[in-house]
């Protein structure tokens, strides 16, 4: 089983190999967003499931700026009986023939929906989604651009309820249309946005996505936006690719059909935080187990400029980038020796173990998938990896690291183990065997299997690694 599928895990084999976990998108980094904002990775060979990510979800607005909380909804110490009475009456005014009292109106309503949970259960219970959707439609286009925030705030921070709500009030074929050229910058970016949140983990709402002929509208986004809708059109894609479903391959394939690639690689040279690491974890979500969008990926020349990116100023692109090569490396059961070798002959190796010491933890553990992808049955970047002092680092990261970076720390340990004696050898003087001991104790049964799989490993073919194991499992 995948390192990522607790069900499907069993204690690994000698021969076994395993891969990082792949992709689940991350949110943007909150830094990346407000920069933005400013501006306008199974068994004894591991797939290191990339760890890059869980869908693109920032709390705020679109393009930043969040949304105005002025009017007069109704507050979080109103009763509850006034607050519905006020809200009733806010959506009433939302069919006012005067501009000035819908926005009122609309700004008043998610006044309502950002005071709490209680306040978007009201919201939501109320039917306000199908109110906003034809607000999406409104003959003013500011107010197509203030609803089109209010959706993405609504589902960034009530969750899949406002997203099954919103495509159901016909919201997604009206946020296709305000993504036309002809529509000002600022709205295709709201646009842009709430399809963002409406895309990630839904197979029927990415296939209505695609069918409305955003995919089009979003690939010519990224070559003709403003910095922040550049990130909301890479965002978007990367989250339409992220289910996990029968259906991702072709949707992956549908977008990188649709030109996406080439302008997603150039965007790895933005000069914005937030478009770079947009755009590195859309490429990771486009190539998870998909070994012809890895292929075109790295003809369009993105493994340089990932691995540039694995000394950026900001921690997020680093995990990002770091994610990316790990995808890039490996497809489903099977490893991508060319993408392996490219990656290595690229530089990758010698900062990725470097990131194995990041101050950021989701760096690190991005970093441990990544290489331990890059190693799968590849001597030749397990040599290198060694070399570079990857033992010491991912040993030290089984004392200290996160549940994460065990896991995936773990899988390259064993990666490395799997095809040279030498390098058990180099493992175990590491220092592995202790904090091994100790994961055998872990809360955790996914650590525990990973844990006593790695001993498996290392002691299969030395009996001296056996005896020290057996006197060491005393103590329990």
């Amino acid at each position: 089983g995948k390192a990522s599928d607790a069900s499907a895990l069993q204690l690994p084999s000698a021969s076994d190999s395993t891969t990082a976990p792949r992709p689940t998108f991350v949110t943007p980094s909150s830094a990346a967003m407000a920069s933005a904002r400013q501006a306008a990775v199974q068994s004894s060979v591991s797939k290191a499931a990339s760890t890059t990510t869980p869908p693109f979800q920032p709390v705020r607005g679109a393009d930043g700026g969040g949304l105005p909380m002025g009017g007069t909804g109704g507050g979080a110490g109103d009763s509850i009986d006034s607050t519905r009475a006020s809200l009733q009456r806010h959506m009433e005014q939302l069919k006012s023939g005067v501009v000035a009292e819908r926005h009122e109106a609309l700004v008043s309503v998610m006044r309502l929906a950002s005071s709490g949970l209680e306040g978007r259960r009201q919201v939501l219970s109320a039917g306000f989604m199908t109110s906003l959707a034809k607000v999406l439609e409104d003959e003013n286009e500011g107010m197509q651009t203030l609803a089109a925030k209010s959706v993405g705030v609504l589902i960034a921070t009530a969750g899949q309820e406002a997203q099954v709500a919103a495509a159901k009030a016909g919201a997604i074929p009206a946020l296709v249309k305000l993504l036309h050229e002809e529509r000002q910058v600022a709205t295709q970016r709201a646009a842009a946005g709430a399809l963002r949140t409406l895309a990630p983990s839904h197979s029927r709402i990415q296939e209505a996505i695609q069918q409305a002929g955003a995919v089009v509208q979003l690939v010519r986004l990224l070559k003709e936006g403003d910095p922040q809708t550049q990130g909301e059109a890479a965002a978007a894609l990367g989250n339409l690719a992220s289910d996990r479903g029968g259906a991702q391959y072709e949707r992956q394939v549908f977008v990188a059909r649709a030109g996406a690639i080439q302008p997603l690689v150039k965007l790895l040279r933005s000069d914005s935080q937030f478009v770079r690491e947009c755009a590195a974890t859309s490429l990771s979500m486009l190539s998870s187990d998909n070994a012809d969008n890895q292929v075109a990926i790295a003809q369009a020349g993105a493994i340089r400029h990932l691995v540039v990116l694995l000394k950026d100023d900001a921690d997020e692109v680093r995990r990002a980038a770091a994610g990316a090569l790990g995808q890039l490396a490996f497809y489903n059961s099977e490893t991508n020796r060319g993408n392996q070798v490219a990656i290595a002959e690229a530089g990758a190796i010698v900062p990725l173990v470097g990131l194995l010491s990041d101050s950021t933890p989701r760096v690190r553990e991005a970093a441990s998938a990544a290489l331990r992808n890059i190693v799968v049955r590849n001597e030749e970047n397990q040599e290198s990896v060694v070399r570079a002092g990857g033992v010491t680092s991912l040993v030290r990261l089984l004392r200290t690291g996160s549940a994460g970076e065990l896991v995936q720390a773990l899988g390259a340990i064993r990666n490395l183990a799997a095809d040279s004696d030498l390098h058990v050898n180099k493992i175990l003087s590491a220092g592995v065997i202790e904090p091994l001991f100790d994961l055998l104790e872990a809360d955790d049964y996914i650590l525990r299997e990973e844990a006593a799989g790695t001993l498996r490993l290392l002691a299969r073919d030395s009996e001296e690694v056996r005896e020290r194991i057996a006197g060491g499992l005393k103590r329990f």
